[in-house]
């Protein structure tokens, strides 16, 4: 278990700025012609950067991140190569704050933003992706809107109130009985600022705990988190939360964050909080190595879209759960509504072989989740617009499909509605398919 301090520099992304010392240290045993040979071959991002200070502001920011990009790479790859290219770089990362001015402006209020991943140098959905609450599904505290932007949250159950605080970039728990109180620090948050709710994860003698209680967008407030509605603490430590263990932890944070685990070990030292890159596609050092590298025949990174609808859905079920996780728990109600991978396997028009019906075929986990309806009827047409011989041709309407035959049903405790992914003719006053 990692202690209180190795928690607190995780996420603290401040720490980091001792990299610049480090690249002016390696200055010192760099040779000319090293440094020579690497201006050249990184001319182009010069030249780049040089014609887009002559448009504006917006642009030379999304370029001077790019060659941010550019640059962590080669300081992984190969961190004596690097001088050569520290000249016009640091002219050009100074202009970011500058010409960026304008928009930070705006946004002054809010927590800073996460850096563009190196992956976004040739690949866009790398550049939208970080923007979505899927990648913020593990939130530093540093980080985290919810709670910057509400210095004091207050909740009562039964005989136990709770006051979340903000203190600068830190926030703490506590929960009082009236007779004494109990203050733990929030490590990180589970779930996006911009997602309907948010669950933390507190911190006590070196052991990480589940919050009894939760944010929830609805209400703009607290309230029990799902799942704690029929459980009585027996003591002020249960009233504040659950301990999680080490197999809970490694699902916790192997679902909600990046490289958190290596088998059954938790890896915290490493983790970037959310689902990012690495988190879908896998471990990209040698991919980045070998692109940045010049290898015609570069290592390749993990390709989604080329599974099958069965396997799309055992890949997103590792988190989503799939139909063999919720037979295993042995429990079928409307607490199954948010295993969407389970939920689309119960559909009559579910086929392991047409990708058509794969949870793909929907959704780009590159882009926030669209909520439209309307936007979905193409793929409900794919099949039942006589694209599929056996699929019936709805009688009622070709329009906002998924309103009807996937209907978004309220789960208790969650203050949310969640979309069934069960496809079907929905009857009236109909008891849940579980």
């Amino acid at each position: 278990m990692p202690s209180i301090a190795a928690l607190s520099s995780m996420r603290r992304p401040r720490a980091r700025r001792g990299k610049a010392a480090q690249l002016f240290e390696v200055h010192r045993s760099c040779s000319s012609r090293r440094g020579a040979s690497l201006l050249r071959g990184r001319a182009d991002l010069v030249i780049a950067v040089g014609d887009g200070l002559r448009r504006n502001g917006h642009e030379v920011r999304n370029a001077a991140l790019r060659i941010r990009a550019q640059l962590l790479i080669s300081l992984q790859h190969d961190l004596y190569r690097i001088w050569a290219f520290i000249p016009p770089i640091l002219v050009i990362l100074l202009w970011v704050g500058p010409l960026g001015a304008q928009t930070e402006r705006a946004s002054e209020a809010q927590p800073r933003q996460r850096p563009v991943p190196a992956c976004a140098m040739c690949h866009m959905q790398a550049q939208t992706q970080p923007a979505t609450s899927m990648a913020h599904g593990l939130e530093t505290i540093e980080e985290c809107k919810v709670l910057s932007a509400r210095p004091l949250l207050t909740f009562t159950a039964g005989k136990y109130s709770y006051r979340i605080e903000r203190h600068g970039d830190e926030s703490l728990y506590s929960v009082s009985d009236g007779l004494q109180t109990l203050t733990m620090p929030i490590r990180w948050a589970m779930g996006a600022s911009t997602d309907f709710g948010q669950t933390y994860i507190l911190e006590k003698d070196g052991e990480l705990y589940e919050s009894r209680v939760s944010y929830f967008s609805a209400l703009n407030g607290l309230d029990l988190t799902l799942g704690y509605q029929d459980i009585k603490p027996a003591n002020l430590l249960e009233a504040g939360g659950r301990r999680i263990f080490l197999g809970e932890e490694l699902q916790c944070f192997g679902c909600h964050a990046t490289n958190a685990r290596e088998g059954q070990r938790m890896t915290l030292e490493k983790m970037t909080p959310g689902v990012q890159c690495e988190r879908c596609h896998g471990p990209a050092e040698e991919h980045l190595a070998s692109v940045t590298g010049g290898d015609p025949n570069p290592v390749k990174m993990k390709h989604l879209t080329r599974m099958s609808t069965e396997e799309v859905s055992e890949f997103c079920g590792q988190c989503h759960r799939t139909w063999e996780d919720v037979i295993a728990q042995g429990r079928f109600d409307i607490n199954d509504i948010r295993f969407q991978p389970y939920r689309l396997t119960g559909s009559k028009c579910y086929d392991v072989d047409d990708r058509r019906i794969s949870c793909l075929a929907c959704h780009d986990p590159h882009h926030e989740l669209d909520s439209n309806t309307l936007d979905y009827d193409a793929k409900c047409l794919a099949c039942h617009g006589r694209g599929q011989p056996k699929a019936l041709v709805c009688k009622v309407s070709k329009n906002h499909c998924a309103s009807c035959h996937m209907p978004k049903l309220e789960l208790p405790g969650a203050h949310h509605k969640f979309t069934d992914h069960r496809i079907r003719i929905v009857r009236a006053n109909e008891p849940f398919p579980g």
